[in-house]
């Protein structure tokens, strides 16, 4: 955030990422105080500088615009700038943890295989099926043995 402006001052803001279908339109913005109370901000488009909205704030600080949910605490001066934009470095955001959580259900290794879930669970499937396959050799094998095991005493003659 940069605040732009002379005095002291004390103000806070915060955002919500745009809602899906704003995304396509201006990603990076500046909201700027309308007016000397500091109640009426101005979403402008931060590269040409147009105004895509004007809006007052309601007695907790919130207005809405372009997408944007924000929240001013304080008390701006007229021309004070906020800018909104992209974080490119992704430091702090949401990024990895959305992505992660789309891997649940999007297919993880081409089409029709399942997201991260599926995939697990079919994992887990196959090792539970080889470790029941695993143990029913192992009885069979044991019975063998006892069987193989009865059988040379009884050539021996011992019973």
């Amino acid at each position: 955030m940069i605040i732009n402006g002379g005095g002291a001052r004390s103000i806070a803001t915060r955002s919500d990422p745009p809602a899906p279908d704003y995304e396509a339109k201006a990603s990076n913005i500046d909201i700027k105080v309308a007016n000397a109370e500091g109640s009426v901000i101005e979403f402008l488009d931060a590269i040409t500088g147009h105004s895509i909205a004007t809006r007052t704030l309601d007695s907790v600080g919130r207005a809405e615009a372009a997408g944007y949910k924000v929240v001013v605490k304080g008390k701006g001066q007229l021309d004070d700038t906020f800018k909104i934009s992209d974080n490119a470095g992704g430091t702090g955001d949401a990024r990895n943890l959305d992505a992660m959580i789309l891997l649940q259900t999007q297919d993880a290794s081409g089409p029709n295989s399942g997201g991260f879930r599926e995939v697990f669970d079919t994992i887990v499937t196959g090792v539970g099926a080889s470790v029941l396959s695993g143990d029913l050799s192992l009885k069979q094998l044991k019975l063998q043995k006892k069987q193989l095991w009865h059988q040379n005493f009884e050539f021996s003659g011992v019973s």
